[in-house]
Protein backbone atom coordinates (compact mmCIF):
# COMPACT_ATOMS: atom_id res chain seq x y z
CA UNK A 1 0.00 0.00 0.00
CA UNK A 2 1.32 3.21 -1.01
CA UNK A 3 1.90 5.90 2.00
CA UNK A 4 0.17 9.09 1.73
CA UNK A 5 2.99 11.85 2.03
CA UNK A 6 0.13 14.55 3.10
CA UNK A 7 -3.02 13.49 5.33
CA UNK A 8 -6.53 15.02 3.96
CA UNK A 9 -9.00 15.42 6.29
CA UNK A 10 -11.83 14.14 4.30
CA UNK A 11 -14.59 15.24 7.18
CA UNK A 12 -13.36 18.76 6.49
CA UNK A 13 -13.49 18.56 2.52
CA UNK A 14 -17.33 16.71 2.97
CA UNK A 15 -18.23 19.60 5.23
CA UNK A 16 -16.44 23.04 3.18
CA UNK A 17 -19.22 21.46 0.10
CA UNK A 18 -22.03 22.59 2.32
CA UNK A 19 -19.98 25.63 3.80
CA UNK A 20 -18.05 26.96 1.41
CA UNK A 21 -19.30 30.55 -0.27
CA UNK A 22 -19.73 28.25 -3.91
CA UNK A 23 -21.70 25.53 -1.43
CA UNK A 24 -24.40 25.59 -3.53
CA UNK A 25 -22.84 24.91 -7.17
CA UNK A 26 -21.26 21.84 -5.49
CA UNK A 27 -24.13 20.28 -3.88
CA UNK A 28 -25.77 21.20 -6.93
CA UNK A 29 -23.17 19.53 -9.00
CA UNK A 30 -23.55 16.28 -7.04
CA UNK A 31 -27.17 16.20 -7.88
CA UNK A 32 -26.12 16.92 -11.27
CA UNK A 33 -23.80 14.10 -11.79
CA UNK A 34 -26.99 11.90 -10.55
CA UNK A 35 -29.03 13.07 -13.07
CA UNK A 36 -26.39 12.80 -15.59
CA UNK A 37 -25.86 9.01 -14.60
CA UNK A 38 -29.39 8.03 -14.50
CA UNK A 39 -30.08 9.74 -18.05
CA UNK A 40 -27.28 8.18 -19.51
CA UNK A 41 -28.80 4.70 -18.69
CA UNK A 42 -32.28 5.07 -19.00
CA UNK A 43 -33.46 3.56 -22.66
CA UNK A 44 -34.43 6.00 -25.27
CA UNK A 45 -31.87 8.80 -23.93
CA UNK A 46 -30.21 9.69 -27.60
CA UNK A 47 -27.55 11.93 -26.09
CA UNK A 48 -26.84 14.16 -29.51
CA UNK A 49 -30.79 15.11 -29.42
CA UNK A 50 -31.15 15.60 -25.51
CA UNK A 51 -30.62 19.20 -25.01
CA UNK A 52 -30.76 18.84 -21.24
CA UNK A 53 -28.56 16.49 -20.93
CA UNK A 54 -26.14 18.14 -22.99
CA UNK A 55 -26.48 21.05 -20.99
CA UNK A 56 -25.94 19.50 -17.87
CA UNK A 57 -23.11 17.96 -18.66
CA UNK A 58 -21.66 21.35 -20.11
CA UNK A 59 -22.08 22.39 -17.04
CA UNK A 60 -20.92 19.76 -14.77
CA UNK A 61 -17.60 18.84 -17.10
CA UNK A 62 -16.94 22.34 -17.99
CA UNK A 63 -17.80 21.64 -21.67
CA UNK A 64 -18.53 24.60 -22.56
CA UNK A 65 -15.82 26.70 -20.95
CA UNK A 66 -13.12 25.06 -22.56
CA UNK A 67 -14.66 23.57 -25.77
CA UNK A 68 -17.77 25.81 -27.05
CA UNK A 69 -17.16 24.86 -30.68
CA UNK A 70 -20.70 23.23 -31.56
CA UNK A 71 -18.52 20.82 -34.44
CA UNK A 72 -16.41 19.88 -31.69
CA UNK A 73 -19.22 19.19 -29.11
CA UNK A 74 -21.61 17.93 -32.12
CA UNK A 75 -18.53 15.18 -33.04
CA UNK A 76 -17.62 14.51 -29.25
CA UNK A 77 -21.66 13.73 -28.52
CA UNK A 78 -22.37 11.58 -31.10
CA UNK A 79 -19.17 9.35 -30.02
CA UNK A 80 -20.62 9.36 -26.42
CA UNK A 81 -24.27 8.34 -28.04
CA UNK A 82 -22.24 5.51 -30.47
CA UNK A 83 -20.15 3.74 -27.46
CA UNK A 84 -22.84 3.99 -24.54
CA UNK A 85 -22.78 0.93 -23.88
CA UNK A 86 -19.04 -0.05 -25.03
CA UNK A 87 -17.40 -1.08 -21.47
CA UNK A 88 -14.48 -2.26 -23.66
CA UNK A 89 -13.83 1.13 -25.19
CA UNK A 90 -10.05 2.18 -24.27
CA UNK A 91 -8.76 5.45 -23.25
CA UNK A 92 -6.70 5.34 -26.35
CA UNK A 93 -8.98 4.83 -28.86
CA UNK A 94 -11.08 7.92 -27.20
CA UNK A 95 -8.11 10.28 -27.78
CA UNK A 96 -7.21 9.24 -31.14
CA UNK A 97 -11.09 10.04 -32.31
CA UNK A 98 -10.92 13.33 -30.60
CA UNK A 99 -8.30 14.66 -31.59
CA UNK A 100 -9.95 14.17 -35.44
CA UNK A 101 -12.56 16.73 -33.99
CA UNK A 102 -12.30 20.16 -36.07
CA UNK A 103 -11.40 22.19 -34.74
CA UNK A 104 -8.83 21.85 -31.63
CA UNK A 105 -7.48 18.24 -32.90
CA UNK A 106 -5.93 18.09 -29.37
CA UNK A 107 -5.51 15.23 -27.12
CA UNK A 108 -7.94 15.46 -24.88
CA UNK A 109 -7.21 13.75 -22.22
CA UNK A 110 -9.60 15.34 -19.93
CA UNK A 111 -12.54 15.45 -21.61
CA UNK A 112 -11.61 11.70 -22.45
CA UNK A 113 -11.55 10.48 -19.36
CA UNK A 114 -14.74 12.07 -18.16
CA UNK A 115 -16.61 10.60 -21.68
CA UNK A 116 -14.85 6.94 -20.35
CA UNK A 117 -15.91 8.39 -16.31
CA UNK A 118 -19.80 7.61 -18.15
CA UNK A 119 -19.61 4.73 -19.43
CA UNK A 120 -17.24 2.82 -17.34
CA UNK A 121 -18.01 4.72 -13.73
CA UNK A 122 -16.90 1.53 -11.80
CA UNK A 123 -13.58 1.59 -13.09
CA UNK A 124 -12.97 5.21 -14.99
CA UNK A 125 -12.30 8.51 -13.02
CA UNK A 126 -12.47 11.54 -14.40
CA UNK A 127 -9.07 13.91 -14.99
CA UNK A 128 -8.33 16.93 -13.84
CA UNK A 129 -6.71 20.17 -12.66
CA UNK A 130 -8.04 19.49 -9.69
CA UNK A 131 -7.80 15.72 -8.74
CA UNK A 132 -4.15 16.27 -10.13
CA UNK A 133 -3.81 19.00 -7.66
CA UNK A 134 -5.05 16.13 -4.77
CA UNK A 135 -2.96 13.74 -5.94
CA UNK A 136 -0.06 15.44 -6.21
CA UNK A 137 -0.43 16.96 -2.50
CA UNK A 138 -0.65 13.17 -1.55
CA UNK A 139 2.19 12.30 -3.02
CA UNK A 140 0.83 9.51 -5.38
CA UNK A 141 2.10 10.79 -8.65
CA UNK A 142 5.04 10.72 -7.42
CA UNK A 143 4.65 7.02 -6.21
CA UNK A 144 3.32 5.85 -9.71
CA UNK A 145 5.59 3.77 -11.60
CA UNK A 146 4.60 5.99 -14.50
CA UNK A 147 4.30 9.77 -14.34
CA UNK A 148 2.14 12.08 -16.15
CA UNK A 149 3.31 12.81 -19.54
CA UNK A 150 4.95 15.87 -20.35
CA UNK A 151 4.30 15.59 -23.55
CA UNK A 152 0.62 15.02 -25.90
CA UNK A 153 1.55 11.85 -27.12
CA UNK A 154 -1.60 9.42 -26.90
CA UNK A 155 0.06 6.06 -26.02
CA UNK A 156 2.18 7.70 -22.51
CA UNK A 157 -1.56 9.72 -21.72
CA UNK A 158 -3.12 6.14 -22.20
CA UNK A 159 -0.53 4.25 -20.05
CA UNK A 160 -0.73 7.18 -17.12
CA UNK A 161 -4.57 6.88 -17.29
CA UNK A 162 -4.51 2.98 -17.15
CA UNK A 163 -1.85 3.82 -14.34
CA UNK A 164 -4.35 6.01 -12.41
CA UNK A 165 -7.48 3.30 -12.97
CA UNK A 166 -4.74 0.81 -11.52
CA UNK A 167 -4.22 2.95 -8.47
CA UNK A 168 -8.16 3.27 -7.96
CA UNK A 169 -9.19 0.22 -8.13
CA UNK A 170 -6.87 -0.93 -5.47
CA UNK A 171 -7.15 2.19 -3.00
CA UNK A 172 -11.06 1.66 -3.20
CA UNK A 173 -10.44 -2.35 -2.70
CA UNK A 174 -11.66 -3.90 0.65
CA UNK A 175 -8.29 -3.70 1.90
CA UNK A 176 -7.28 -0.16 0.36
CA UNK A 177 -7.28 2.97 2.69
CA UNK A 178 -10.02 4.11 0.45
CA UNK A 179 -13.04 2.01 2.45
CA UNK A 180 -12.62 4.60 5.58
CA UNK A 181 -13.08 7.37 3.25
CA UNK A 182 -16.00 5.67 1.73
CA UNK A 183 -17.30 4.88 4.73
CA UNK A 184 -17.10 9.17 5.74
CA UNK A 185 -18.41 9.74 2.27
CA UNK A 186 -20.95 7.64 2.21
CA UNK A 187 -22.02 9.05 6.01
CA UNK A 188 -21.83 12.92 5.07
CA UNK A 189 -24.34 11.75 2.07
CA UNK A 190 -26.89 10.20 4.31
CA UNK A 191 -26.95 12.64 7.14
CA UNK A 192 -25.96 15.97 5.61
CA UNK A 193 -26.02 15.98 1.68
CA UNK A 194 -29.26 14.37 1.22
CA UNK A 195 -31.55 16.86 3.45
CA UNK A 196 -30.08 19.36 1.63
CA UNK A 197 -30.74 17.58 -1.77
CA UNK A 198 -34.48 17.28 -0.77
CA UNK A 199 -35.13 20.96 0.01
CA UNK A 200 -32.99 21.47 -3.00
CA UNK A 201 -35.74 19.68 -5.29
CA UNK A 202 -38.75 20.67 -3.83
CA UNK A 203 -38.09 24.63 -3.91
CA UNK A 204 -36.66 24.21 -7.96
CA UNK A 205 -38.58 21.41 -9.15
CA UNK A 206 -40.38 23.59 -11.94
CA UNK A 207 -37.07 25.93 -12.13
CA UNK A 208 -35.29 24.03 -14.78
CA UNK A 209 -35.91 20.34 -16.85
CA UNK A 210 -33.34 18.22 -14.71
CA UNK A 211 -34.57 18.88 -11.75
CA UNK A 212 -38.12 18.68 -12.28
CA UNK A 213 -36.84 15.36 -13.91
CA UNK A 214 -35.15 14.07 -10.68
CA UNK A 215 -38.49 15.48 -8.39
CA UNK A 216 -41.44 13.98 -10.93
CA UNK A 217 -39.73 10.27 -10.95
CA UNK A 218 -39.89 10.65 -7.03
CA UNK A 219 -36.00 9.02 -7.02
CA UNK A 220 -34.99 7.97 -3.92
CA UNK A 221 -30.95 9.00 -4.50
CA UNK A 222 -28.84 5.75 -2.91
CA UNK A 223 -25.47 6.75 -2.31
CA UNK A 224 -24.57 3.04 -4.16
CA UNK A 225 -26.04 5.09 -7.19
CA UNK A 226 -22.47 7.21 -6.77
CA UNK A 227 -19.73 4.20 -7.72
CA UNK A 228 -16.64 3.91 -5.15
CA UNK A 229 -14.12 5.31 -7.80
CA UNK A 230 -16.64 8.21 -8.09
CA UNK A 231 -16.96 9.01 -4.60
CA UNK A 232 -12.89 9.13 -4.20
CA UNK A 233 -12.72 11.08 -7.49
CA UNK A 234 -15.16 13.79 -5.59
CA UNK A 235 -13.41 14.41 -2.04
CA UNK A 236 -10.26 14.77 -4.35
CA UNK A 237 -12.22 17.41 -6.65
CA UNK A 238 -13.63 19.17 -3.55
CA UNK A 239 -9.77 18.98 -1.61
CA UNK A 240 -8.50 20.15 -5.11
CA UNK A 241 -10.97 22.95 -5.64
CA UNK A 242 -10.49 24.38 -1.59
CA UNK A 243 -6.96 25.78 -2.95
CA UNK A 244 -9.04 28.70 -3.89
CA UNK A 245 -11.82 29.11 -1.14
CA UNK A 246 -8.46 29.62 0.90
CA UNK A 247 -9.48 26.48 3.26
CA UNK A 248 -6.65 24.31 2.55
CA UNK A 249 -5.14 23.94 6.25
CA UNK A 250 -8.58 22.71 7.67
CA UNK A 251 -8.44 19.94 4.94
CA UNK A 252 -4.97 19.17 4.43
CA UNK A 253 -2.23 18.16 7.81
CA UNK A 254 1.02 18.68 6.71
CA UNK A 255 2.67 15.43 7.32
CA UNK A 256 0.70 11.72 7.30
CA UNK A 257 0.81 9.77 10.65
Amino acid sequence: MIKLQSKLNVKAALTAILKTRKSRNRCEGIAQYIYLINKFCEKGTCIPQDKDFKKIYNEFFDLTRFRSDEVFQKGYYEYMEDNKTNEGLSFKEILKHLKELPPHHKVEKSFGSKLLSMINPEYCPPWDGNVKSSLERLGILESLRIKVPSSSCICAWSDFYEEICVWYKNFVAPSGEGTEWIGLFDTWFEKDWHGWYTKFLNENKEAETWIKWLHDNKKKISRDEITKVKKIDLIFWQAGANKVDGIIPSIWKIKAE
